[in-house]
Protein backbone atom coordinates (compact mmCIF):
# COMPACT_ATOMS: atom_id res chain seq x y z
CA UNK A 1 0.00 0.00 0.00
CA UNK A 2 1.40 3.35 -0.60
CA UNK A 3 0.17 5.11 2.59
CA UNK A 4 1.25 2.69 4.95
CA UNK A 5 2.60 -0.57 5.56
CA UNK A 6 0.60 -3.75 5.52
CA UNK A 7 1.88 -4.79 8.84
CA UNK A 8 -0.68 -1.88 10.61
CA UNK A 9 -4.11 -3.58 8.81
CA UNK A 10 -2.63 -7.13 10.56
CA UNK A 11 -6.33 -8.65 12.64
CA UNK A 12 -8.24 -5.92 11.21
CA UNK A 13 -9.67 -7.15 8.08
CA UNK A 14 -6.69 -6.11 6.20
CA UNK A 15 -8.54 -5.02 2.63
CA UNK A 16 -11.64 -3.46 3.67
CA UNK A 17 -9.91 -1.25 6.70
CA UNK A 18 -7.30 -0.34 3.77
CA UNK A 19 -10.57 0.28 1.43
CA UNK A 20 -12.25 2.37 4.30
CA UNK A 21 -9.27 4.68 5.13
CA UNK A 22 -8.61 5.25 1.08
CA UNK A 23 -11.90 6.30 0.73
CA UNK A 24 -12.10 8.39 3.52
CA UNK A 25 -9.01 10.10 2.42
CA UNK A 26 -10.04 10.84 -0.91
CA UNK A 27 -13.71 12.34 0.05
CA UNK A 28 -12.04 14.54 2.95
CA UNK A 29 -9.18 16.02 0.13
CA UNK A 30 -12.19 16.52 -2.01
CA UNK A 31 -14.54 18.60 0.79
CA UNK A 32 -11.23 20.45 1.38
CA UNK A 33 -10.52 21.32 -1.90
CA UNK A 34 -13.96 22.42 -2.17
CA UNK A 35 -13.89 24.51 0.50
CA UNK A 36 -10.47 25.85 -0.04
CA UNK A 37 -11.54 26.84 -3.79
CA UNK A 38 -14.64 28.38 -2.28
CA UNK A 39 -13.20 30.42 0.63
CA UNK A 40 -9.85 31.49 -0.58
CA UNK A 41 -11.90 33.55 -3.54
CA UNK A 42 -14.98 34.69 -1.60
CA UNK A 43 -12.82 37.51 0.17
CA UNK A 44 -12.71 41.12 -1.03
CA UNK A 45 -9.22 41.96 -1.45
CA UNK A 46 -9.42 38.97 -3.77
CA UNK A 47 -11.67 39.74 -6.07
CA UNK A 48 -8.96 41.71 -8.44
CA UNK A 49 -6.70 38.73 -7.89
CA UNK A 50 -6.01 35.35 -9.62
CA UNK A 51 -8.28 32.75 -8.01
CA UNK A 52 -6.68 30.32 -5.97
CA UNK A 53 -6.73 26.50 -6.99
CA UNK A 54 -5.94 23.41 -4.86
CA UNK A 55 -4.42 20.52 -6.33
CA UNK A 56 -3.90 17.28 -4.85
CA UNK A 57 -1.41 15.92 -6.89
CA UNK A 58 0.42 16.90 -10.25
CA UNK A 59 -0.83 15.42 -13.67
CA UNK A 60 0.35 15.78 -16.77
CA UNK A 61 -1.92 16.36 -19.45
CA UNK A 62 0.05 14.44 -22.07
CA UNK A 63 0.79 11.62 -19.82
CA UNK A 64 -3.15 11.01 -19.82
CA UNK A 65 -3.32 11.82 -23.34
CA UNK A 66 -0.85 9.16 -24.15
CA UNK A 67 -2.60 6.55 -21.71
CA UNK A 68 -5.94 7.46 -23.40
CA UNK A 69 -4.46 6.98 -26.86
CA UNK A 70 -3.64 3.66 -26.19
CA UNK A 71 -6.94 3.02 -25.26
CA UNK A 72 -8.50 4.49 -27.95
CA UNK A 73 -6.32 2.39 -30.31
CA UNK A 74 -8.17 -0.98 -28.41
CA UNK A 75 -10.84 -0.05 -28.76
CA UNK A 76 -10.33 0.73 -32.76
CA UNK A 77 -9.06 -2.91 -33.10
CA UNK A 78 -12.05 -4.52 -31.21
CA UNK A 79 -15.04 -2.41 -32.23
CA UNK A 80 -16.54 -1.10 -35.76
CA UNK A 81 -17.46 1.65 -33.73
CA UNK A 82 -14.84 4.01 -31.91
CA UNK A 83 -17.71 5.76 -30.29
CA UNK A 84 -19.26 2.79 -28.48
CA UNK A 85 -17.07 2.71 -25.81
CA UNK A 86 -15.06 5.51 -23.48
CA UNK A 87 -12.02 5.66 -21.41
CA UNK A 88 -11.57 8.41 -18.89
CA UNK A 89 -8.76 8.60 -16.85
CA UNK A 90 -8.80 9.26 -13.08
CA UNK A 91 -5.78 9.54 -10.67
CA UNK A 92 -6.78 8.90 -7.30
CA UNK A 93 -5.45 8.29 -3.50
CA UNK A 94 -6.23 4.80 -3.96
CA UNK A 95 -3.36 2.10 -4.17
CA UNK A 96 -5.29 -0.32 -6.77
CA UNK A 97 -5.96 0.18 -10.26
CA UNK A 98 -9.80 -0.10 -10.91
CA UNK A 99 -12.10 -0.27 -13.79
CA UNK A 100 -15.84 1.73 -12.59
CA UNK A 101 -18.60 1.50 -15.55
CA UNK A 102 -21.24 4.06 -15.86
CA UNK A 103 -24.68 3.69 -18.07
CA UNK A 104 -24.71 0.12 -16.79
CA UNK A 105 -28.44 -0.26 -17.94
CA UNK A 106 -27.97 0.84 -21.37
CA UNK A 107 -29.32 -1.87 -23.80
CA UNK A 108 -27.06 -0.88 -26.68
CA UNK A 109 -23.60 -1.92 -27.13
CA UNK A 110 -21.09 1.04 -25.34
CA UNK A 111 -20.11 1.81 -21.85
CA UNK A 112 -18.28 4.70 -20.46
CA UNK A 113 -15.51 3.27 -18.13
CA UNK A 114 -13.72 5.17 -15.58
CA UNK A 115 -10.07 4.17 -14.24
CA UNK A 116 -9.26 4.76 -11.50
CA UNK A 117 -5.30 5.21 -11.45
CA UNK A 118 -3.04 5.37 -8.09
CA UNK A 119 -1.56 8.73 -8.61
CA UNK A 120 1.80 7.17 -6.99
CA UNK A 121 1.93 4.58 -9.92
CA UNK A 122 0.60 7.13 -12.78
CA UNK A 123 4.71 6.99 -13.99
CA UNK A 124 5.11 3.05 -13.52
CA UNK A 125 5.37 2.46 -17.23
CA UNK A 126 6.02 -1.31 -16.07
CA UNK A 127 2.56 -1.92 -14.47
CA UNK A 128 0.20 0.97 -15.94
CA UNK A 129 0.31 -0.12 -19.70
CA UNK A 130 -0.80 -3.69 -18.04
CA UNK A 131 -3.35 -3.05 -16.04
CA UNK A 132 -5.10 -0.60 -18.41
CA UNK A 133 -5.04 -3.39 -21.41
CA UNK A 134 -6.68 -5.53 -17.96
CA UNK A 135 -9.17 -3.18 -17.46
CA UNK A 136 -10.27 -2.55 -21.57
CA UNK A 137 -11.02 -6.10 -21.43
CA UNK A 138 -13.50 -5.99 -18.77
CA UNK A 139 -16.44 -4.35 -21.31
CA UNK A 140 -14.74 -5.38 -25.10
CA UNK A 141 -15.21 -8.27 -26.76
CA UNK A 142 -19.28 -9.27 -25.94
CA UNK A 143 -18.54 -11.84 -28.66
CA UNK A 144 -15.46 -14.07 -26.85
CA UNK A 145 -16.86 -13.71 -23.32
CA UNK A 146 -19.58 -16.18 -23.82
CA UNK A 147 -21.90 -14.84 -20.97
CA UNK A 148 -24.55 -17.65 -21.30
CA UNK A 149 -21.73 -20.34 -20.77
CA UNK A 150 -20.23 -18.72 -17.92
CA UNK A 151 -24.12 -17.90 -16.42
CA UNK A 152 -24.82 -21.71 -16.61
CA UNK A 153 -20.75 -22.85 -15.69
CA UNK A 154 -21.60 -20.19 -12.49
CA UNK A 155 -24.53 -21.71 -11.35
CA UNK A 156 -23.44 -25.04 -11.84
CA UNK A 157 -20.45 -24.55 -9.55
CA UNK A 158 -22.94 -22.67 -6.61
CA UNK A 159 -25.30 -25.23 -6.93
CA UNK A 160 -21.85 -27.43 -6.16
CA UNK A 161 -20.40 -25.53 -3.63
CA UNK A 162 -24.28 -25.82 -1.86
CA UNK A 163 -24.71 -29.75 -1.88
CA UNK A 164 -21.27 -29.65 -0.34
CA UNK A 165 -21.88 -27.36 2.43
CA UNK A 166 -25.45 -28.58 3.09
CA UNK A 167 -24.09 -32.53 3.56
CA UNK A 168 -21.07 -31.61 5.27
CA UNK A 169 -20.34 -34.39 7.88
CA UNK A 170 -23.64 -36.44 7.08
CA UNK A 171 -23.88 -39.63 5.99
CA UNK A 172 -27.50 -40.43 3.91
CA UNK A 173 -26.43 -44.31 3.17
CA UNK A 174 -28.47 -47.04 4.80
CA UNK A 175 -29.47 -50.60 3.09
CA UNK A 176 -31.61 -49.63 0.62
CA UNK A 177 -30.38 -46.75 -1.25
CA UNK A 178 -26.49 -45.17 -1.82
CA UNK A 179 -26.02 -42.05 -0.10
CA UNK A 180 -25.33 -39.71 -3.27
CA UNK A 181 -28.45 -41.15 -4.56
CA UNK A 182 -30.42 -39.59 -1.68
CA UNK A 183 -28.46 -36.29 -2.13
CA UNK A 184 -29.02 -35.57 -5.84
CA UNK A 185 -32.76 -36.74 -4.87
CA UNK A 186 -32.91 -33.96 -2.24
CA UNK A 187 -30.82 -31.44 -4.46
CA UNK A 188 -33.69 -32.40 -7.44
CA UNK A 189 -36.57 -31.74 -5.05
CA UNK A 190 -35.70 -29.06 -3.01
CA UNK A 191 -33.58 -26.94 -5.92
CA UNK A 192 -36.23 -27.33 -8.84
CA UNK A 193 -36.62 -24.02 -8.97
CA UNK A 194 -32.95 -23.55 -9.72
CA UNK A 195 -33.14 -26.15 -12.27
CA UNK A 196 -36.16 -24.15 -14.16
CA UNK A 197 -34.04 -20.73 -14.14
CA UNK A 198 -31.13 -22.55 -15.68
CA UNK A 199 -33.59 -23.99 -18.63
CA UNK A 200 -35.02 -20.73 -18.97
CA UNK A 201 -31.91 -19.07 -19.46
CA UNK A 202 -30.77 -21.45 -22.06
CA UNK A 203 -33.12 -20.41 -24.71
CA UNK A 204 -32.19 -16.67 -24.00
CA UNK A 205 -30.68 -15.03 -26.67
CA UNK A 206 -26.73 -14.99 -26.09
CA UNK A 207 -26.72 -10.62 -26.19
CA UNK A 208 -29.22 -10.70 -23.22
CA UNK A 209 -28.48 -8.52 -19.97
CA UNK A 210 -29.68 -10.98 -17.75
CA UNK A 211 -26.28 -12.72 -18.84
CA UNK A 212 -24.21 -9.67 -17.35
CA UNK A 213 -22.92 -10.68 -14.40
CA UNK A 214 -24.30 -8.62 -11.38
CA UNK A 215 -27.78 -9.55 -12.98
CA UNK A 216 -27.03 -13.71 -13.04
CA UNK A 217 -25.39 -13.12 -9.65
CA UNK A 218 -28.51 -10.98 -7.82
CA UNK A 219 -31.27 -13.70 -9.65
CA UNK A 220 -29.32 -16.82 -8.65
CA UNK A 221 -29.01 -15.62 -4.90
CA UNK A 222 -32.58 -13.99 -4.78
CA UNK A 223 -33.89 -18.02 -6.08
CA UNK A 224 -31.27 -20.30 -3.62
CA UNK A 225 -32.65 -18.11 -1.19
CA UNK A 226 -36.70 -18.63 -1.75
CA UNK A 227 -35.31 -22.60 -1.81
CA UNK A 228 -33.48 -22.38 1.33
CA UNK A 229 -36.27 -20.72 3.44
CA UNK A 230 -38.32 -23.52 1.79
CA UNK A 231 -36.45 -26.12 2.90
CA UNK A 232 -36.35 -24.49 6.87
CA UNK A 233 -40.05 -24.79 6.76
CA UNK A 234 -40.29 -28.04 5.21
CA UNK A 235 -36.58 -30.14 6.33
CA UNK A 236 -38.13 -32.71 8.74
CA UNK A 237 -41.07 -33.76 6.26
CA UNK A 238 -39.21 -34.03 3.43
CA UNK A 239 -36.58 -36.03 4.96
CA UNK A 240 -39.70 -37.91 6.51
CA UNK A 241 -41.17 -38.65 3.26
CA UNK A 242 -37.83 -39.19 1.05
CA UNK A 243 -36.82 -42.29 3.76
CA UNK A 244 -40.15 -43.55 3.90
CA UNK A 245 -40.81 -43.87 0.17
CA UNK A 246 -38.21 -46.04 0.22
CA UNK A 247 -39.12 -48.31 3.33
CA UNK A 248 -42.66 -48.91 2.44
CA UNK A 249 -41.49 -51.52 -0.12
CA UNK A 250 -38.78 -53.50 2.69
CA UNK A 251 -39.61 -54.62 6.53
CA UNK A 252 -40.29 -53.27 9.66
CA UNK A 253 -37.19 -53.72 10.69
CA UNK A 254 -35.76 -51.41 7.86
CA UNK A 255 -38.48 -49.19 8.21
CA UNK A 256 -36.68 -48.77 12.23
CA UNK A 257 -32.84 -48.46 11.13
CA UNK A 258 -34.85 -45.09 8.33
CA UNK A 259 -36.63 -43.72 11.77
CA UNK A 260 -33.14 -44.04 13.40
CA UNK A 261 -31.69 -42.36 10.31
CA UNK A 262 -33.72 -39.44 10.37
CA UNK A 263 -33.45 -38.56 13.48
CA UNK A 264 -29.26 -38.63 13.22
CA UNK A 265 -29.46 -36.47 10.27
CA UNK A 266 -32.13 -33.77 10.55
CA UNK A 267 -29.86 -32.38 13.36
CA UNK A 268 -27.20 -32.16 11.18
CA UNK A 269 -28.61 -31.11 7.97
CA UNK A 270 -30.36 -27.81 10.36
CA UNK A 271 -27.51 -27.01 11.43
CA UNK A 272 -25.97 -27.34 7.96
CA UNK A 273 -28.68 -25.04 6.76
CA UNK A 274 -28.34 -22.47 9.47
CA UNK A 275 -24.50 -22.08 9.04
CA UNK A 276 -25.47 -21.66 5.71
CA UNK A 277 -28.23 -18.97 6.04
CA UNK A 278 -26.80 -16.85 9.13
CA UNK A 279 -22.90 -16.67 7.65
CA UNK A 280 -24.58 -15.61 4.47
CA UNK A 281 -22.18 -18.05 2.47
CA UNK A 282 -23.47 -18.08 -0.95
CA UNK A 283 -23.50 -14.67 -1.12
CA UNK A 284 -20.55 -14.40 -0.23
CA UNK A 285 -19.32 -17.54 -2.55
CA UNK A 286 -21.29 -16.08 -5.76
CA UNK A 287 -19.43 -12.93 -5.21
CA UNK A 288 -16.16 -14.66 -5.05
CA UNK A 289 -16.51 -16.91 -8.07
CA UNK A 290 -18.06 -14.52 -10.14
CA UNK A 291 -14.96 -12.15 -9.32
CA UNK A 292 -12.55 -15.24 -10.49
CA UNK A 293 -14.57 -15.62 -13.41
CA UNK A 294 -13.87 -11.96 -14.51
CA UNK A 295 -10.50 -11.32 -13.92
CA UNK A 296 -9.41 -14.58 -15.46
CA UNK A 297 -10.68 -13.70 -18.72
CA UNK A 298 -9.13 -10.14 -18.83
CA UNK A 299 -6.06 -11.66 -17.70
CA UNK A 300 -5.96 -13.98 -20.44
CA UNK A 301 -6.69 -11.71 -23.12
CA UNK A 302 -4.39 -8.90 -21.85
CA UNK A 303 -1.52 -11.66 -21.96
CA UNK A 304 -2.38 -13.30 -25.53
CA UNK A 305 -2.62 -9.31 -27.09
CA UNK A 306 0.53 -8.39 -25.19
CA UNK A 307 2.26 -11.86 -24.99
CA UNK A 308 3.83 -10.94 -21.59
CA UNK A 309 6.27 -13.22 -20.14
CA UNK A 310 4.96 -14.74 -16.60
CA UNK A 311 6.88 -12.74 -14.67
CA UNK A 312 5.72 -9.21 -15.78
CA UNK A 313 2.04 -10.91 -15.14
CA UNK A 314 2.66 -11.56 -11.93
CA UNK A 315 4.19 -7.96 -10.76
CA UNK A 316 1.39 -6.05 -12.42
CA UNK A 317 -1.24 -7.95 -10.89
CA UNK A 318 0.21 -7.52 -7.49
CA UNK A 319 -1.18 -3.57 -7.80
CA UNK A 320 -4.75 -4.69 -9.34
CA UNK A 321 -7.55 -4.75 -6.94
CA UNK A 322 -8.06 -8.11 -5.36
CA UNK A 323 -10.87 -9.55 -4.04
CA UNK A 324 -10.01 -10.24 -0.90
CA UNK A 325 -7.35 -10.42 1.79
CA UNK A 326 -5.45 -12.66 4.47
CA UNK A 327 -5.10 -10.86 7.43
CA UNK A 328 -2.23 -12.81 8.50
CA UNK A 329 0.06 -12.98 4.81
CA UNK A 330 -2.24 -9.85 3.53
CA UNK A 331 -2.43 -11.69 0.05
CA UNK A 332 -5.52 -12.44 -1.70
CA UNK A 333 -5.79 -16.19 -0.49
CA UNK A 334 -7.75 -17.10 -4.14
CA UNK A 335 -4.75 -15.09 -5.57
CA UNK A 336 -2.87 -18.71 -6.54
CA UNK A 337 -5.80 -20.50 -8.15
CA UNK A 338 -6.58 -17.47 -10.10
CA UNK A 339 -3.02 -17.37 -11.32
CA UNK A 340 -3.12 -21.55 -12.01
CA UNK A 341 -6.11 -21.04 -14.09
CA UNK A 342 -4.85 -18.10 -16.45
CA UNK A 343 -1.26 -20.25 -16.94
CA UNK A 344 -3.20 -23.41 -17.53
CA UNK A 345 -4.87 -21.84 -20.53
CA UNK A 346 -2.06 -19.31 -22.11
CA UNK A 347 0.56 -21.88 -21.87
CA UNK A 348 -0.99 -24.21 -24.80
CA UNK A 349 -1.34 -20.59 -26.58
CA UNK A 350 1.30 -18.22 -26.33
CA UNK A 351 5.01 -19.10 -27.67
CA UNK A 352 6.99 -21.07 -26.23
CA UNK A 353 9.97 -18.40 -25.44
CA UNK A 354 8.06 -16.85 -22.87
CA UNK A 355 8.49 -19.65 -21.04
CA UNK A 356 4.69 -20.44 -19.70
CA UNK A 357 4.84 -23.82 -19.30
CA UNK A 358 8.03 -23.54 -17.02
CA UNK A 359 5.97 -21.34 -14.70
CA UNK A 360 2.67 -23.39 -15.31
CA UNK A 361 4.86 -26.19 -13.51
CA UNK A 362 5.97 -24.09 -10.69
CA UNK A 363 2.29 -23.30 -10.04
CA UNK A 364 1.13 -26.95 -10.04
CA UNK A 365 4.25 -27.86 -7.71
CA UNK A 366 2.88 -25.55 -5.74
CA UNK A 367 -1.21 -26.24 -5.69
CA UNK A 368 -0.77 -30.13 -6.30
CA UNK A 369 -0.71 -30.60 -2.98
CA UNK A 370 -3.76 -28.58 -1.92
CA UNK A 371 -5.73 -29.85 -4.86
CA UNK A 372 -4.99 -33.36 -4.07
CA UNK A 373 -6.71 -32.83 -0.32
CA UNK A 374 -9.84 -31.19 -1.90
CA UNK A 375 -10.24 -33.66 -4.47
CA UNK A 376 -10.27 -36.52 -2.18
CA UNK A 377 -12.53 -34.40 0.36
CA UNK A 378 -14.93 -33.87 -2.58
CA UNK A 379 -15.35 -37.32 -2.81
CA UNK A 380 -15.57 -38.38 0.42
CA UNK A 381 -18.39 -36.54 2.33
CA UNK A 382 -18.22 -38.63 5.76
CA UNK A 383 -14.43 -37.62 6.21
CA UNK A 384 -15.61 -33.72 6.90
CA UNK A 385 -15.85 -33.54 10.93
CA UNK A 386 -17.87 -30.71 12.53
CA UNK A 387 -14.89 -28.90 14.04
CA UNK A 388 -12.92 -28.67 10.71
CA UNK A 389 -15.21 -26.27 9.50
CA UNK A 390 -14.90 -24.12 12.42
CA UNK A 391 -10.91 -24.46 12.89
CA UNK A 392 -10.11 -24.51 8.69
CA UNK A 393 -12.87 -23.05 7.06
CA UNK A 394 -12.11 -24.55 3.69
CA UNK A 395 -15.72 -24.26 2.15
CA UNK A 396 -15.74 -20.55 2.28
CA UNK A 397 -12.72 -20.78 -0.08
CA UNK A 398 -13.66 -20.07 -3.67
CA UNK A 399 -10.44 -23.19 -4.37
CA UNK A 400 -12.47 -25.46 -2.84
CA UNK A 401 -15.28 -24.91 -5.46
CA UNK A 402 -12.99 -24.26 -8.57
CA UNK A 403 -10.86 -27.50 -7.49
CA UNK A 404 -13.21 -29.78 -7.34
CA UNK A 405 -13.32 -32.52 -10.17
CA UNK A 406 -16.54 -32.35 -11.62
CA UNK A 407 -16.14 -27.88 -11.56
CA UNK A 408 -12.45 -27.88 -12.72
CA UNK A 409 -13.21 -29.22 -15.87
CA UNK A 410 -16.24 -26.68 -16.16
CA UNK A 411 -13.91 -24.20 -15.45
CA UNK A 412 -10.93 -24.99 -17.64
CA UNK A 413 -13.94 -25.39 -20.77
CA UNK A 414 -15.49 -22.13 -20.16
CA UNK A 415 -11.80 -19.98 -20.05
CA UNK A 416 -10.32 -22.58 -23.14
CA UNK A 417 -13.39 -21.56 -24.97
CA UNK A 418 -13.13 -17.84 -24.54
CA UNK A 419 -9.44 -17.65 -25.40
CA UNK A 420 -9.31 -20.10 -28.24
CA UNK A 421 -11.85 -17.60 -30.47
CA UNK A 422 -9.90 -14.55 -28.42
CA UNK A 423 -6.99 -15.86 -30.16
CA UNK A 424 -8.76 -16.35 -33.41
CA UNK A 425 -9.89 -13.00 -33.48
CA UNK A 426 -6.23 -11.77 -32.98
CA UNK A 427 -5.18 -13.27 -36.08
CA UNK A 428 -7.65 -11.61 -38.45
CA UNK A 429 -6.37 -8.03 -36.94
CA UNK A 430 -4.48 -6.97 -39.25
CA UNK A 431 -2.50 -3.86 -36.75
CA UNK A 432 -2.23 -6.16 -34.02
CA UNK A 433 1.34 -7.24 -33.80
CA UNK A 434 2.57 -3.49 -34.52
CA UNK A 435 0.29 -2.04 -31.72
CA UNK A 436 2.04 -5.37 -29.10
CA UNK A 437 5.44 -4.31 -30.20
CA UNK A 438 4.90 -0.51 -29.54
CA UNK A 439 3.08 -1.70 -26.00
CA UNK A 440 5.74 -4.32 -25.14
CA UNK A 441 8.51 -1.24 -25.95
CA UNK A 442 6.84 0.57 -23.65
CA UNK A 443 6.76 -1.65 -20.36
CA UNK A 444 10.72 -2.61 -20.97
CA UNK A 445 11.52 1.31 -21.60
CA UNK A 446 13.37 3.46 -19.33
CA UNK A 447 11.11 5.66 -17.96
CA UNK A 448 12.73 8.67 -18.03
CA UNK A 449 13.54 8.19 -21.68
CA UNK A 450 9.74 7.01 -22.50
CA UNK A 451 8.95 10.29 -20.62
CA UNK A 452 11.01 12.64 -22.47
CA UNK A 453 9.58 11.08 -25.71
CA UNK A 454 6.26 11.13 -24.39
CA UNK A 455 6.30 14.82 -23.78
CA UNK A 456 7.87 15.42 -27.28
CA UNK A 457 5.58 13.41 -28.49
CA UNK A 458 7.70 11.27 -30.45
CA UNK A 459 5.47 7.71 -29.20
CA UNK A 460 3.42 6.65 -31.69
CA UNK A 461 0.94 3.61 -30.89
Amino acid sequence: CSLYSPQLCWGLNGRSVISDIENSISQMMAVCKNIFDGTANAERQTFQSLSVDTNMYELSPKLCAFYSSMLEKVVTLFTKNVREYAFVMHPTLNSTIEAKLLLETRKKSGKVVIIYISESSIENFNLVPICLMHEAFHVLTRQERHRKHRAICFMTNIMEYIERSLFDNIILTNKNIKDTDYRQRLMDFWFKDISKLIEALKSESEDSQKFYSKNIVNELINTIRKCLANISNQLEETIFNFVCQESQQNSYISFQEDIELITNIKEKLRSNLDHIVLRNKVPKAADKLMFLFRETYADICCLLILHLKPEQYANAFLSSIQFDFDDKTYQDPNRRVREYLVAKIVSDILPKNLHWKEYLLELEKQIYHKQHKILEETKNFSTYKEHSRQNNPTHDKIEHIVLSERMYKQFLDYLTECANDFNNRLDHINDINSFRESVKAIITENSGNLLIDIFSENVIL
